[in-house]
């Protein structure tokens, strides 16, 4: 097993999460079958992914998709308070 920079690698990507769901993103593929964008001496595929980040041949393409997701559960939640009838005593602001 190889030892890389964690710091590196979170710069690179950045941030912990966004590391953690790309190897995992990534180990998902080389285990279907996927071939290593990179040569390691290594047969452990997590430093197969490290290596490929580092030499800039994965990143990851953020999908609105969760935006969206996220943003209509919020919207559900709003309905529901207000079906509720706990929307009496409320009053959005103003926007002037």
């Amino acid at each position: 097993m190889e030892r890389f920079d964690m710091e590196e690698l979170y710069q690179k990507v950045g941030g912990v999460f966004r590391l953690t769901v790309l190897v995992q993103k990534r180990l998902k593929q080389l285990n279907s079958g996927a071939r290593p964008l990179v040569k390691v001496e290594s047969k452990n595929l997590r430093d197969t992914v490290y290596k490929e980040i580092l030499e800039g041949k994965i990143q990851l393409i953020a999908d609105d998709s969760h935006v969206v997701e996220v943003e209509e559960k919020r919207t559900d939640a709003v309905k529901d308070l207000f079906s509720k009838g706990k929307s009496n005593n409320f009053q959005l602001p103003s926007l002037k």
